[in-house]
């Protein structure tokens, strides 16, 4: 019974520690006019080659690359 107690506890502990390191490693932004995913890209992170990497972390809502509107809140990966 002990086992059982301490394996949930520290189960419990290392959901709340990749939940907390994924909150503090996920940007959000939200779209300006005339922005691209390469021009996003290029503001955050030098360069706008990594522009599929922006559009995968936001497949659901995003299903088109090309249809970017402003105001859209984008979910910008590390």
């Amino acid at each position: 019974e002990f086992r059982r107690v301490l394996f949930r506890s520290v189960a419990k502990d290392a959901r709340a520690k990749a939940a907390a390191a994924e909150t503090a490693a996920t940007r959000t932004h939200v779209v300006g006019p005339g922005e691209t995913l390469a021009t996003i890209s290029k503001k955050y992170y030098g360069t706008p080659a990594r522009w599929k990497d922006i559009h995968q972390a936001n497949r659901d809502r995003l299903p088109d690359a090309n249809r970017v509107r402003e105001g859209m809140e984008l979910t910008i990966p590390e």
